[in-house]
């Protein structure tokens, strides 16, 4: 299984074909790489630097968060952590959603 996963991996690195990865081949696979991310963050709205979506409650970039403006947001974010669809949030509905990628630290206070 090693040996298959490390032939693909080559197969993807040996942009000519000749059986070895040299620098130029690693770096225009990097390029690539990295031209399709920044495609796919481009796609979904998200900023190219910073990956992570914007969010964004001056709708009309006015320079002010309106009454109306505020309401929506947190529609949004109401909508977004109401996992079941019910209307309502319960208790720990949300939390993996909220919280998603980070990791609960032991140590002072916990």
């Amino acid at each position: 299984a090693k040996e298959a996963r490390r032939a693909k991996k080559l197969s993807k690195l040996d942009l000519n074909g000749d059986g070895t990865v040299d620098d130029a081949e690693r770096a225009e696979f990097k390029e690539a790489r990295k031209a399709r991310k920044d495609g796919r963050k481009a796609e979904d709205g998200r900023k190219a630097e910073g990956g992570r979506k914007a969010f964004k409650p001056d709708t009309n970039d006015d320079g002010f968060v309106s009454r109306e403006e505020h309401a929506a947001a947190a529609n949004k974010m109401f909508t977004f952590l109401d996992a079941n669809n019910d209307g309502v949030l319960t208790e720990g509905e949300g939390k993996k959603r909220g919280k998603k990628g980070k990791k609960k630290r032991k140590g002072f206070g916990s």
